[in-house]
């Protein structure tokens, strides 16, 4: 059995303090690990370096836009890249984010567009961020003729999902299908390819109810179980096609 968490924050604060590094790097045979910012790009990439289970995407995530950044952002991302180019699988987390308080939209958007251009001009894939801006997201894609990646953290209905699969997107399963009232996501399992699924756990974020403050990857059992479940199968072929389609996506076969 071997298991593939396509989005983590290795990284993080939460995980790098008290030796739980360790401990998360237990949760699963492959890790995507995936960056916020441009700084933390640097750290995900030399921790891929370091750790061979752990491969790295290279990003800046809607919250962390910054204008200042915005005029050198391809050029940060091309020296971030320079660096430990075969680690890099994809680009993320980028995406758009609707919520009161984060960033201007206009602003969001072009750090999505310079980013998009970005993984398209080095043929990655992008692991995607979307809060209430699906519509625009999907329409980015588009415009950018963007056809491989991830959507992070899917918790839409079944439109939606056909929407992203059409357009070449994979649904990353996270915690959100594995509560109570996560009606629309599990019909969206139900309506995609099992060979379209992967699964994930935005750890150290999104810890399930009751587990505590800091969610580890080994909650990664928690959404197989709803795919295995929706899917009526058994969990073994949950893990291996999920495992088999982050390989593919994220050019990974062989490595691990």
């Amino acid at each position: 059995m071997k298991r593939f968490d396509t989005h983590v924050h290795l990284t993080d604060m939460a995980l790098t303090a008290g030796g739980r590094l360790a401990e998360a790097l237990l949760g699963a045979e492959a890790f995507l690990c995936c960056a916020t910012s441009l700084a933390d790009s640097r750290a995900v990439v030399s921790l891929a370096a370091r750790e061979t289970k752990v491969f790295a995407a290279i990003g800046v995530h809607p919250a962390f836009c910054d204008e200042q950044a915005l005029p050198h952002l391809q050029e940060s991302l091309e020296d971030i890249l320079r660096v430990q180019p075969e680690r890099i699988r994809a680009v993320g987390e980028i995406g758009l984010d609707a919520r009161k308080g984060q960033p201007p939209q206009v602003l969001q958007e072009s750090f999505l567009r310079e980013q998009l251009s970005f993984a398209g001009a080095h043929g990655l894939p992008v692991s995607l961020h979307c809060v209430q801006a699906a519509q625009r997201l999907w329409e980015a894609l588009r415009a950018e003729g963007i056809r491989r990646g991830a959507v992070h953290g899917f918790s839409a209905g079944r439109e939606l999902a056909r929407q992203f699969l059409d357009q070449g997107m994979y649904l990353g399963i996270g915690m959100a299908a594995s509560r109570e009232n996560a009606r629309r996501v599990r019909e969206a399992i139900a309506y995609a390819p099992l060979d379209r699924l992967l699964l994930e756990t935005d750890s150290p974020s999104m810890p399930p109810p009751g587990y505590g403050a800091v969610n580890m990857p080994e909650t990664i059992r928690l959404p197989a179980r709803v795919v295995a479940e929706i899917k009526q199968l058994d969990i073994e072929t949950v893990w291996a096609q999920t495992f088999e389609n982050a390989c593919t996506l994220f050019s990974i076969e062989g490595e691990v």
